[in-house]
């Protein structure tokens, strides 16, 4: 009959899981991010968004068209999260965001259909 060590086995056992929860464990989320800065009172919406990309380090999709004739609204955020100064920016827009994929897209809210396009 075979006889085999248990030891090995377990240690192989105990690098599958380790190395499983190393490659199970997720990249912060962009939304959680601190970020400190200023927005002024003339300053543009998009001029916000590239601001926010680069303090937090993550991408951030959006039309530029969209956002070119919106002014943001003025703030001065300290260590406020990404999700808290998008709330803040977007509240009042026909625009929402959302994260796909690591990335953060910016886009126009879907609008409710009418009574009439419903029937």
């Amino acid at each position: 009959m075979f006889k085999f060590n248990k030891l090995p086995c377990y240690a192989v056992i105990g690098l599958v899981l380790l190395c499983s929860a190393a490659t199970s464990a997720q990249a912060p989320n962009p939304l959680d991010k601190k970020v400190t800065f200023k927005v002024y009172a003339a300053e543009r919406l998009e001029s916000v968004f590239f601001r926010l990309e680069s303090h937090m380090g993550a991408r951030l999709e959006f039309n530029v068209l969209d956002f070119a004739s919106l002014k943001a609204k003025p703030a001065d955020y300290q260590a406020a999260a990404v999700k808290d100064v998008l709330e803040e920016q977007l509240d009042g827009t026909d625009f929402k965001y959302e994260l796909r994929n690591g990335k953060l897209i910016l886009f126009k809210k879907e609008k409710a259909p009418s009574k009439k396009e419903t029937r």
